[in-house]
């Protein structure tokens, strides 16, 4: 199985873009989606979970704010198997959603096979991934972090494989990118 995930576009960019392909303009699609795939503004926005199930493999996209709602125990119903969480577009994460966090990881962690977490953006990254985030069967295995580009003055998440990238990460440098734009150097 191969997998492929990106950071999720607002609906708006994602319809523009589906535009410009079907006007024979995919390279402009390109664009459209790199540079319209930003995070959450500081405005608070209510966790919205997509779901979808495949035989013994869960596929989980998180949307919107981990906070006190945080629904636990709703979304541990029936997970078994492998379970594989898009957090890309997880904004904000207070206390009292991180503690709900950990709580369904311990909750889930003894009826599933494994966790993995799929583009983990700083935020993320930064309250939720120590071993007591994860569990014993958690492992993140992509990264989604802002690169800069001094040339046209944009900032875009690029998606990071842990594995390829691993060497790096644990002497705490990042893989060098260019620019979609302008394909000048990126600055993580």
């Amino acid at each position: 199985m191969t997998r492929v995930w990106r950071p999720a576009a607002s609906p708006e960019a994602a319809q523009l873009a589906t535009l410009l392909v079907e006007a024979g303009q995919p390279d402009d699609a390109v664009r459209v989606l790199t540079r319209l795939a930003y995070g959450v503004g500081d405005a608070g926005r209510k966790l919205k979970v997509d779901k979808l199930v495949d035989g013994r493999i869960t596929f989980l996209r998180l949307h919107g704010d981990l906070d006190g709602g945080f629904p636990r125990d709703k979304l541990a119903e029936g997970l078994e198997g492998t379970i594989a969480v898009d957090v890309a577009t997880v904004g904000a994460i207070d206390p009292a959603g991180a503690a709900a966090w950990r709580g369904l990881v311990q909750q889930i962690t003894p009826m599933i096979d494994a966790l993995y977490l799929i583009a983990v953006g700083p935020g993320f990254l930064d309250k939720l991934t120590r071993p007591d985030d994860l569990g014993p069967k958690g492992a993140v295995l992509s990264l989604t972090l802002p690169y800069a580009c001094a040339a046209c003055r944009t900032t875009t998440g690029q998606l990071l494989d842990v594995d390829e990238h691993h060497g790096l990460f644990v002497v705490a440098a990042t893989p060098n990118r260019r620019c979609p734009t302008c394909q000048g150097p990126l600055v993580c």
